[in-house]
């Protein structure tokens, strides 16, 4: 057991003069093993792991198996200085020529971390060893790419984090590189006194929702961050986000079930005529960018913008003949709609809730159901581009 807790030692001892950032030995090892074993070390602890005062004996027992090589490739490629790369390589006396040295010894350095950690027949190869393997099979090339199990994941959130708007994937060489990570929303290591302030906002039940639910994309630096730190406003971030992401599957879903166009055009015959609405508002007579009213790398934004596209040519048509035929009531439409847009901008209401809420109204003026709903919500988001909803 003694060579193994040198081993690791030295190993830890080697890379940490390379690191990327300013850490401290206790978290640049806790960051090497946190997603490897199924316990959460102090940094007391993974401070001594480091200097080989407490044998690593517990981390082996609490290794998460099968080892995750793409968990320790990520955290050799995020931390270590990529711009060292030949110190690291004379560090470990390797001598090989590889096509993209840096990823191919973070694949090295993931297979000797596995061996240290997991191997008990005393098995001692060397990093040099590995990195040769790894030139031979570039098996580093499949860490990065996008699993088929998290597409949905991917694609539900746009491909962007639902917190900073960060691209969630990248293609390099033809080939789609995954840059996030999969993070449970309502996390299941909350402390009682966190665990009280979550429920606050929406308590999450294993038996009431699967699993689906309380899983989501997010760029790897707020997941790290989500980790270590139970921000309230990243889980309502993340609340949000995964409803919105469950509107709009089943939004697609009733779409191909129903005529659009035409459900639009009686909704909008039927506001026109009624005037039970709050009192009208002056028009914007200026289209203001949907960009300076929502931000441009949110699912919002893509969302309206995307139902803009789409139907923004129609809706014109249909308000130009409306404007014609009832003397000014498309007009009228937009002013009430505006009215109720500044009313609800005017006590700070976020945006998202401000479009749900005018086409729920929308929607209730017309007496509809849920398919005429997602008419509503294309309406509104017209009038987000058009100049009527969260102009100031």
């Amino acid at each position: 057991m003694e060579g193994i807790l040198i081993e690791f030692k030295e190993f830890c001892n080697t890379l940490f003069q390379f690191k990327k950032a300013s850490f401290s030995t206790a978290k640049f090892t806790k960051n090497m093993i946190d997603d490897l074993v199924d316990y959460n070390y102090s940094l007391d602890a993974c401070k001594s792991f480091y200097n080989g005062i407490k044998p690593i004996s517990g981390v082996k027992e609490k290794l998460i198996r099968p080892f995750k090589l793409k968990s320790a490739y990520n955290f050799f490629a995020s931390y270590l200085d990529q711009r060292k790369i030949q110190e690291i390589l004379d560090a470990f006396d390797i001598k090989n020529v590889a096509k993209e040295p840096f990823k191919t010894l973070c694949s090295a350095l993931a297979y000797k971390l596995k061996e240290i950690l997991e191997s008990d027949d005393g098995t001692d190869r060397s990093v040099s060893y590995y990195f040769d393997i790894e030139v031979a099979n570039k098996s580093y090339s499949s860490y990065s790419l996008i699993s088929i199990s998290d597409s949905d994941y991917i694609y539900e959130v746009n491909k962007r984090c639902p917190i900073c708007g960060e691209r969630l994937t990248e293609l390099v060489d033809n080939q789609r590189i995954n840059k996030y990570k999969i993070i449970k929303i309502y996390p299941d290591d909350l402390s009682e006194r966190d665990k009280i302030i979550f429920d606050s906002v929406k308590p999450y039940n294993e038996k009431k929702y699967c699993i689906y639910n309380n899983l989501i994309a997010v760029c790897p630096k707020h997941a790290k961050e989500y980790k270590e730190k139970r921000n309230i406003e990243f889980y309502k971030i993340l609340l949000e986000a995964k409803e919105h992401a469950k509107r709009k599957v089943l939004e697609e879903r009733a779409i191909e079930n129903i005529d659009v166009p035409k459900s639009i055009e009686r909704i909008l015959n039927h506001l026109t005529k009624y005037s039970n609405f709050d009192q009208e508002a002056d028009l914007n007579k200026y289209t203001v960018a949907i960009k300076e009213k929502i931000q441009d790398n949110s699912q919002l934004y893509i969302d309206v913008v995307s139902k803009v596209a789409l139907y923004c040519k129609y809706i014109d048509a249909i308000l130009s003949k409306l404007e014609e035929e009832t003397n000014g009531n498309a007009t009228t439409l937009a002013e009430q709609i505006k009215a109720m847009s500044d009313r609800l901008m005017s006590i700070n209401t976020k945006p998202a809730v401000i479009l749900e809420t005018i086409a729920k109204k929308l929607n209730e003026a017309y007496k509809g159901d849920d398919n005429s709903l997602i008419s509503c919500r294309i309406i509104v988001a017209y009038f987000v581009h058009h100049c009527e909803v969260l102009s100031k």
